[in-house]
């Protein structure tokens, strides 16, 4: 012997649900942050497409300086190697060493090229 359930009465079911009409106020609104999401993606290419070609630019002159360390890192090496001590400073940019101007002054490019590093200055 099977039991049957009684039936459920309406207020036990689920009540239908309505689609939800939009108004325009809506779509507009859904309109206006598509069209700010849009600007803001195409804001963020466009600066960083100009960052990369800064960098591009950069690159060049990045790898004269690495150049220019690795000529100088060369030159006080040898220098050191051959006199026993490292030079003094220059006075003027590119000029020879002048040990009575002091703890500041420039890289004494002209004394360094005497010495030989086989290669010319980057300075």
């Amino acid at each position: 012997m099977r039991l049957r359930r009684p039936p459920l009465s309406d207020a036990h079911m689920a009540p239908r649900l309505r689609p939800i009409k939009t108004g325009r106020a809506e779509r507009g609104a859904a309109a206006l942050f598509l069209a700010t999401m849009v600007a803001l993606a195409t804001g963020s290419l466009t600066l960083l497409s100009y960052v990369n070609r800064q960098d591009y630019r950069d690159g060049g002159a990045l790898q004269e300086r690495r150049e220019a360390v690795a000529w100088a890192q060369d030159a006080l090496v040898n220098y050191m190697q051959l006199r026993g001590r490292l030079p003094c400073v220059a006075s003027t940019v590119g000029g020879p060493e002048d040990c009575m101007a002091g703890a500041k002054g420039y890289l004494p490019v002209a004394e360094l090229q005497t010495v030989g590093n086989g290669g010319q200055s980057r300075f």
